[in-house]
């Protein structure tokens, strides 16, 4: 069962499945579930022990098989939450180990610092703020001046999110993508990711398992640290998907 959670879990490119499908390990919860008054969480499901998050996150996989991988509710990221802040810090690094076995983690000095992020940043849209780097999208793999119209794309045509440092940032071989579709909340990439080092430019390109649908998307790449400080960020419309 673990084996076959930890594949599925790389398949959709969120790790933090493989990390609660093995919490029987941890110490017991209170049985009191985490309150919530949100009426967008009025359908989740409670989450009140690692009993419950370990079937939760076998449905989600299981879903995720036929269906897009999506954003967690309010209330589900509250509750994992509060199990990861109950998990030893040495228990919360092997999996991420284990969820990201081509990944190097020794930068991330408290990896539960890490993991607490990574979940807020899961649930989490762009915004206004300026950030240090830059970003723009494009359809082929040579950065423009400035990003693409993509208002018009093929079902499954690569899309390529160009983003550079300027500098202002330690030239690492790694950072964490998010990918999002801010309408339905389909996570189209959200990991670490291998870059080139010796350069403040990169790139990275996904298409989503099912194609592209009409909608809003957000890219949004992280510095690869406890805190995942955001890098370069930006959105785009496509109004029409062509097949």
């Amino acid at each position: 069962m673990e084996k076959w959670l930890y594949l599925l879990c790389l398949s959709v490119g969120f790790g933090l499945g493989y990390l609660v499908a093995d919490f029987r390990h941890l110490p017991t919860m209170p049985s009191k579930p985490v309150q919530t008054t949100a009426k967008s969480d009025h359908h989740s499901p409670e989450i009140t022990d690692v009993d419950d998050l370990t079937a939760f996150t076998v449905r989600q996989l299981e879903s995720s098989k036929v269906q897009p991988f999506n954003t967690l509710s309010g209330q589900q990221q509250r509750q994992i939450s509060q199990i990861l802040a109950n998990t030893p810090e040495q228990q919360v690094s092997d999996y991420l180990k284990k969820a990201f076995p081509r990944q190097d983690f020794s930068m991330i000095r408290d990896k539960k610092v890490f993991a607490q992020r990574a979940l807020e940043e899961l649930g989490s849209q762009n915004d206004d703020q300026v950030l240090a780097g830059r970003l723009v999208l494009a359809l082929t793999p040579v950065m423009p001046q400035s990003s693409e119209d993509l208002h018009q794309v093929h079902h499954f045509q690569n899309i390529f999110a160009h983003f550079d440092t300027l500098g202002k940032f330690p030239e690492d071989q790694q950072v964490f993508i998010r990918w999002l579709n801010r309408d339905t909340g389909e996570i189209l990439v959200f990991t670490p990711r291998n870059i080139s080092q010796d350069s403040s430019q990169n790139w990275i390109s996904t298409v989503p398992t099912n194609g592209w649908q009409t909608g809003n998307y957000d890219v949004k790449v992280y510095q690869m640290s406890d805190q995942l400080t955001p890098i370069a960020q930006a959105s785009y419309h496509i109004a029409e998907v062509l097949n």
